[in-house]
């Protein structure tokens, strides 16, 4: 929308309580009024924070009144915008608001054309934010490509079907493991859809949706949020480094605002040896602060002990998934959650006894021969080696497949593999499926 000029005309500043109540209730924001006129009203909050373009306005107290952002301008101090009053009878108008720099006691009036839309008779309603708890197993699902390099989604699914066989209590897909980066935005809507087409409730899926663009990000949590997925999981920004917390927070504003209604819980994917820049818990604070009900965990991929344990002690009730089994009877033991591990794809049941059976006399041993098969896996590329047990498993070669620029095991390293004591055991065929 073109901003309109400013008039020279001055008037003293009132302030007047406000909040902003969006994502279908869940969330809601305390603003100060500054300027109200009979279509609309000038708000302000500090610090910066996602507002969404569509939400209700309460004022003093008032019956909440629907509302859109009908212009915005961000500095340091905060987000200041025009919230246009929804009204079907109205048309187009000017919205008078006075607009004042930072710290000023005086104000200049802004005149905004503003289009106010007639409110459709029946409006879709958001879909409600899954409820469904987030512990136990929940395998980032490894994705099989054909030999021509596409998504095989029969096989996806087959091997989701699985892994819920084996144990896992969920489905982390989309995740590192999943090459989730090496696919296309479109692949990544087409793997969640595929899930839901064959059977599999959309509580039972935690996709990722990390992406360094705010709109492909926001574009898979919204999918996500409209089928109804457990969570997702939100990568940081990574191609650039050395980023400011300030950077990341306006990151996950935003993304959070462009989901719209509905936008689901977050789990925030802190994988610093991989992405080169994490989320630290000055900022874990402010996302918890700032959205709450939305932003409600973490899968810790850090590979620190206690780095996970002072996520958890720190923020009590925010759920803390370690991205790694070595650790789970500890950090269960500490508060954490469950976990979600790539060695899961082919020790689902190892994993879940950990689980099930910390506490008790044998959890020792169960950890253990969980960490061999960790250990075992790491000494080679992980998510190769992953499927090239997957294809001694299913019995089908192609789910050697991986897309560049990973490569394949070669007979070498696969033979190595397959001798080792921990994942022979493992190699057992599977019955095929049509």
């Amino acid at each position: 929308m073109e901003q309109a000029e400013h008039r020279h005309s001055r008037r003293n500043r009132t302030l007047r309580a406000g909040r902003i109540i969006f994502n279908s209730g869940y969330s809601s924001l305390n603003c100060s009024v500054r300027n109200i006129s009979e279509g609309g009203a000038l708000l302000q909050v500090p610090g910066m924070v996602g507002i969404p373009r569509e939400f209700e306005l309460s004022i003093d107290g008032d019956t909440a009144r629907p509302c859109r952002v009908a212009w915005r301008k961000e500095d340091r101090m905060g987000v200041e915008f025009i919230a246009a009053l929804s009204d079907p009878d109205a048309g187009p108008q000017l919205l008078a608001m006075s607009v004042a720099a930072a710290g000023a006691d005086t104000v200049d009036t802004l005149e905004v054309p503003v289009e106010v839309e007639a409110e459709p008779q029946t409006r879709p309603k958001a879909a409600e934010r899954s409820k469904r708890p987030l512990s136990g197993l929940w395998p980032p699902v490894c994705t099989p490509f054909k030999d021509d390099g596409s998504v095989d989604f029969r096989r996806l699914v087959r091997h989701s079907k699985q892994l819920l066989a084996d144990g896992a209590h969920g489905l982390a897909v989309l995740g590192t493991t999943s090459e989730a980066n090496s696919l296309s935005l479109d692949e990544r809507r087409q793997v969640i859809d595929a899930h839901i087409e064959a059977g599999i409730e959309a509580s039972q899926l935690l996709p990722g949706t990390g992406a360094c663009a705010i709109d492909d990000a926001a574009t898979l949590a919204r999918h996500a949020g409209e089928i109804g997925a457990a969570a997702v999981l939100l990568l940081p920004p990574f191609y650039y480094k050395n980023v400011s917390d300030d950077g990341l927070y306006a990151f996950v504003a935003r993304v959070i605002e462009r989901s719209g209604p509905v936008v689901p819980r977050i789990l925030l994917y802190h994988i610093p040896p991989v992405a080169a820049v994490g989320w630290s818990n000055d900022l874990v604070r402010r996302l918890i602060a700032a959205f709450p009900g939305i932003v409600v965990g973490m899968k810790d991929s850090s590979g620190d002990f206690e780095h996970t344990k002072s996520v958890i002690d720190t923020f009590p009730g925010f759920v803390v998934f370690p991205g790694a089994e070595t650790m789970l009877a500890r950090a269960m033991a500490a508060g954490a959650a469950g976990c979600i591990s790539a060695t899961a794809n082919i020790n689902a049941r190892g994993i879940r006894a950990v689980f099930d059976r910390w506490m008790e006399r044998d959890a020792p041993h169960l950890q253990n021969d969980a960490n061999a098969v960790r250990t075992a896996l790491e000494r080679n590329a992980m998510v190769p080696g992953l499927k090239a047990v997957l294809s001694s498993r299913y019995g089908d070669p192609s789910w050697s497949n991986v897309r560049p620029p990973l490569v394949a095991l070669s007979p070498g390293a696969r033979a190595t593999l397959f001798g080792e004591p921990s994942v022979a055991p493992l190699l057992e065929t599977l019955p095929r499926w049509s």
